[in-house]
């Protein structure tokens, strides 16, 4: 009989890349958006059962970044404290189409055409916004703020696409939306499992999410930035555990 707080899974790790970013077009992408050394994804398989709820999917990750090897693997450092206590909040999984993003032609931030509409610079954090999707997301005041309600903002979706838009520090930004579907749309296909649950008839996507935000000991990050970003991405059909690390270096 297993204690049902003490799972003791092991992680291995799965020296794959991602399909969808490994084209010579993708990498120039990532290259142009500042992404190519700072956005990581990192696959693990993980051992036993996990049922669906929340306390089983908590206890997988204490385990994984009780590991030194998962830390590692993932480039943070230091020592989480014993017991561990990690800091996360819940990434939704319940988006499974691009039509999410017509809010942002209805909102006038993209026009006819899907061209990104202009704006004055503005500096935020380390990044300068020249157009109004850019400053929609880096602007937590912006005229725009509530096109997306907070928790359309936590779907894993919106983070992708968040990620890409944002870039890095010396990020060359897209005047036409088109682009930053394509990747958001192609890599987050890649990422999930999707299943038809035989109760609803509905389609699902396998599994739970969480942005990491905090481990008590440990370094996630190089740099300390609000552009930072840790998701863990468990499928259970699967039995894979994905990191989606994007770290910032400011370029001051």
């Amino acid at each position: 009989l297993r204690n049902k707080n003490s799972r003791m899974s092991s992680f291995t790790l799965i020296d794959t890349p991602i399909e969808c970013l490994s084209s010579r077009d993708r990498k120039e992408q990532l290259l142009q958006y500042n992404l190519d050394q700072s956005l990581n994804i990192v696959k693990f398989r993980f051992s036993g059962m996990l049922s669906a709820s929340l306390n089983d999917y908590i206890q997988l990750l204490n385990e994984f970044f009780s590991s030194s090897s998962c830390l590692a693997s993932i480039q943070a450092t230091g020592t989480p404290s014993v017991p561990i206590l990690l800091t996360t909040e819940n990434i939704g999984l319940e988006v499974m189409s691009m039509e999410f993003f017509d809010k942002l032609e209805e909102a006038d931030i993209v026009g006819p055409g899907g061209r990104i509409k202009g704006c004055f610079d503005e500096v935020f954090d380390g990044i300068t916004a020249s157009d109004l999707l850019r400053e929609y997301l880096l602007n937590e005041n912006s005229e725009k703020s509530g096109i997306y309600s907070e928790n359309e903002k936590k779907e894993l979706i919106f983070q992708i696409f968040r990620i890409f838009v944002i870039g890095g520090s010396l990020c060359q930004p897209d005047s036409s939306i088109e682009r930053y579907l394509s990747i958001t749309k192609d890599f987050y296909k890649e990422l999930v499992t999707v299943y038809r649950d035989p109760k609803t008839e509905s389609v699902q996507v396998a599994g739970k999410a969480f942005k990491v935000e905090q481990v008590a000991g440990v370094n996630l990050f190089e740099y300390d930035s609000p552009h930072n970003v840790l998701i863990v991405l468990v499928d259970p059909m699967k039995k894979y555990l994905t990191v989606i690390k994007n770290s910032f270096k400011p370029f001051w």
